[in-house]
């Protein structure tokens, strides 16, 4: 029986629908749920071999990584400690350590071997926004034009050589937002000094959410998001439809460039057809749109993990 890893931090709707379409395709399912580590879940990496309890994980030779919870940034403990945080400098410690055995058991399979949808690598692209919009504009697929910065003069030029500019954290989180002239004096600029933010171009038009697997582009849901900032605002009224071809080209191209095999593009249509790419995200969730017991993306899915095992 072909045997497949599914990893996932905690209780994950699309990671068990995938669970469910590969157990009906006749596969061996390993389920990793890597927020129990270390507590009361166990996993070790020893000469190559990766197990969890009683189970060699590394004998499987397709993986399905949903969501994997690696901690904070590895930043340094001193100039941490240095910032007289309230509680957890200790925790970050242990948190650190977990990083490390997740990340390391997961890319010695991948080392060794074995198939990764997506590869763990590749998830940073979801926290990199900046990153990966640069990815994607050096391999020519097109992008909103970008700003990255804690500069308030460098967000002012930017409004006024764009007019209508979104802002957005880098690492994601919380919904997009429309830059208006209230964000635009010195007091709201200085929260700069706190944290930098992502602004862009804004892109008015439809917006599609586009599923590529292994380059191809196999299902598409269009958002109603004419004058709408962010389009989670109207996951409700989206409707599956076929993508255009063109747009399903945009998508196809983007998932390369970042190295994907299963992702969502959001891509947004101007009224003159041009598309733009705003994101992929490496870990997509089908349950705002099908049920994931049902769903035929995560049963395609399902159907390329078993053929790569």
């Amino acid at each position: 029986m072909k045997q497949v890893v599914v990893v996932a931090a905690g209780t994950d709707e699309t990671a068990e629908g995938v669970q469910h379409a590969l157990t009906r395709l006749g596969a061996r399912v390993h389920f990793l749920d890597t927020s129990r580590i270390p507590e009361d879940g166990a996993l070790s990496l020893q000469d190559s071999v990766v197990r969890s309890g009683d189970v060699v994980l590394s004998e499987a030779r397709s993986v399905y990584v949903k969501s994997v919870h690696l901690g904070v940034p590895l930043f340094d403990v001193d100039s941490l400690a240095a910032r007289k945080p309230k509680s957890w400098p200790q925790r970050w410690v242990a948190e650190r350590e977990r990083h490390a055995l997740i990340t390391s058991a997961l890319r010695a399979m991948e080392a060794g071997g074995a198939h990764f949808v997506n590869s763990v690598s590749r998830f940073e692209v979801h926290l990199l926004k900046p990153l990966q919009t640069e990815l994607l504009a050096r391999a020519q697929v097109p992008v909103p034009s970008s700003l990255a910065t804690n500069d308030p003069q460098a967000v002012r030029a930017f409004a006024e050589q764009h007019g209508d500019v979104i802002y957005k954290p880098l690492a994601g989180g919380a919904l997009v937002r429309r830059l208006e002239a209230k964000d635009l004096t010195p007091r709201r600029l200085s929260a700069l000094a706190t944290a930098p933010v992502l602004f862009q171009q804004r892109i008015e038009g439809l917006e599609y959410r586009v599923t590529v697997l292994a380059g191809e582009a196999i299902a598409a849901y269009r958002l109603p998001a004419r004058g709408v900032v962010d389009a989670r605002e109207v996951l409700e009224r989206a409707k599956k439809v076929k993508v255009p071809r063109h747009v399903g080209e945009v998508c196809v191209r983007a998932a390369s460039a970042l190295g994907l095999v299963f992702t969502s593009v959001d891509v947004r249509v101007r009224d003159d057809g041009a598309p733009f790419v705003l994101e992929c995200n490496p870990t997509p969730s089908v349950a705002f749109y099908e049920s994931p017991a049902r769903s035929p993306i995560l049963l395609a899915l399902a159907a390329h993990l078993l053929a790569h095992a």
